[in-house]
Order: structure tokens, then sequence, then C-alpha cells
């Protein structure tokens, strides 16, 4: 289906999840942690401290 929507971006993402093994239940985790740390920063102004703490969880949880 990815490489026949002829969407670029869509066929990348399609490779690696075939690549890396991703499940949809890992993705979903990761995304469920992303949106609490979202939602703990909302007086964050710094877009890199943001970005910063993106990083440290997803290492930690690697």
């Amino acid at each position: 289906m990815a490489q026949k929507s002829g969407f670029t971006p869509f066929q990348r993402l399609a490779r690696s999840f075939l690549k890396h093994s991703l499940t949809p239940g890992l993705i979903k985790g990761f995304n469920n942690l992303l949106s609490r740390i979202i939602r703990k920063a909302c007086g964050i102004s710094d877009l890199s401290y943001l970005e910063l703490k993106l990083r440290h969880h997803s290492v930690n949880r690697s």
C-alpha cells in the first residue's frame, strides 16, 4: 500500500517499520509517552529543551 501511494515520506516510514520491526503497540506506547511529556511541559518556551527531554526519555526506554 505504501509503495503504491507514491508519497515518499509514507514509503520511507513503511520501510523503517519493516527494517526495525516496529509494531503498532510500540509506536502507540511511544506516542503516549510523548504526549505525557508534552503535557507536563506546558510552561516550557524553549523547544530545544523540550527536544532534549524527549531524547532523554526515548533513550532510557530503549
